[in-house]
C-alpha cells in the first residue's frame, strides 16, 4: 500500500525526537487541512 508522511514545521531549531521538540497550533492545523484535503482527493478517485 503507498505510504506517506506529513512532516510539521517545529520550533527550537528543528530539534525533534526530543521533550524540547514542539510546533505551533497553526502549524498542526496546516498539517490537518493538508491531510483532509490528500483524504478528499483520494475518495473523489474512487468513487
Amino acid at each position: 500500500m503507498p505510504q506517506a508522511m506529513l512532516f510539521v514545521r517545529g520550533e527550537n531549531g528543528g530539534i525533534s525526537h526530543n521533550p524540547r521538540e514542539s510546533t505551533t497550533s497553526d502549524d498542526m492545523q496546516l498539517c490537518v487541512d493538508a491531510f483532509t484535503h490528500v483524504l478528499n482527493q483520494l475518495s473523489q478517485e474512487l468513487s
